[in-house]
């Protein structure tokens, strides 16, 4: 009896892992939208009320991405630069490690650059930058359609396998 108890809570496992790798593909999605927000919030703040850097950063309060508004946020605060804010507040947020290389320079080089022209040369930084980010939240759409069923599919499959050789 436990042994069947014990395969059935393999097999569970098994699920829950393939779950928890579709949570990972819609936290992505969630946090490039936020991205987004942030950088349509920043292009609408520049334009009408030319806010410095640190407000910007302080006022925007989405969860999926408020660590990484408040770590450079407080860099600005501690006195580093724009650049060296942006690059720490990247590095050491955990809400957007599950991001790709290219989506992590992304976001660090459309932040970096605000503050360092003219109100027309930011917002026309942030447009380009709003829709570039487009651009990675289809893919990872794309991604999540793709391999979503792979996942669960495969973790079912693994569980029934697990099971079959412990038989």
């Amino acid at each position: 009896m436990i042994k069947y108890i014990g395969l059935l809570f393999i097999f569970i496992e098994s699920i829950l892992i393939g779950f928890s790798f579709n949570e990972k593909l819609n936290n992505k999605i969630k946090i490039l939208k936020s991205v987004k927000s942030l950088l349509q919030q920043f292009k609408i703040e520049i334009a009408y009320r030319m806010p410095t850097l640190i407000e910007l950063f302080s006022e925007y309060t989405d969860e999926s991405i408020l660590q990484l508004t408040n770590n450079i946020s407080e860099n600005l605060k501690n006195g580093l630069t724009s650049e060296k804010s942006v690059i720490n507040g990247v590095e050491f947020s955990s809400c957007v490690r599950i991001l790709s290389k290219e989506e992590k320079y992304f976001i660090t080089d459309a932040l970096s650059k605000l503050g360092t022209s003219d109100t027309d040369g930011q917002i026309s930084l942030l447009e380009n930058a709003v829709e570039r980010i487009d651009y990675y939240i289809e893919n990872a759409i794309e991604d999540k359609r793709k391999n979503s069923k792979v996942y669960m599919t495969a973790s079912v499959y693994i569980g029934l396998v697990i099971i079959i050789i412990l038989l």
